[in-house]
């Protein structure tokens, strides 16, 4: 049932249904039939893997483009230098470094090889790209000056 547009039917609406969920999950029979049952479901779900590849697809076409929540938009600065802080503390302790790199490494160990097929595409398309001399070198001096130019403003903005 979609939620109703009218403001105070609306916040009747989500009291009510924030009141189910919490009987739902204080009552731990019900909570844990209730979790037990999704379980299932997701599990046949993508059981099939053609329906759980349909389903994936449209999942990820519903959040691009103009449908993303944040399309359009850019993070503040203070969003940004928070963002970046939150990511330099994950490295900055040796101990925490050291896990995030395991869980980073479990992580990319079980995440699925790429198919032969995507190897393929991009195999040619990287021979296509450095297949002509003149325009791979083109390439590569330019990949060696972005990367220049990057070094650059960081020693600046480190300074």
């Amino acid at each position: 049932m979609p939620p109703p547009k009218d403001p105070i039917k609306y916040e009747e609406y989500r009291r009510k249904l924030s009141e189910g969920l919490k009987r739902r999950y204080e009552d731990p029979i019900k909570g844990e039939e209730y979790r037990r049952k999704l379980s299932e479901t997701l599990k046949k779900l993508y059981a099939d893997p053609v329906k759980g590849e349909k389903t994936r697809r449209k999942i990820s076409e519903a959040g691009k483009g103009e449908r993303n929540p944040f399309f359009g938009k850019k993070h503040s600065e203070a969003s940004r230098r928070k963002i970046s802080e939150a990511h330099k503390k994950r490295f900055e302790d040796p101990i925490k470094r050291e896990e995030t790199r395991q869980k980073m490494s479990v992580a990319q160990k079980l995440r699925a090889p790429p198919s032969e097929e995507y190897c393929q595409r991009m195999s040619e398309i990287l021979k296509s790209r450095y297949a002509d001399p003149i325009k791979g070198e083109e390439i590569r001096k330019k990949k060696a000056r972005e990367g220049k130019e990057k070094n650059v403003l960081k020693k600046l903005a480190g300074r």
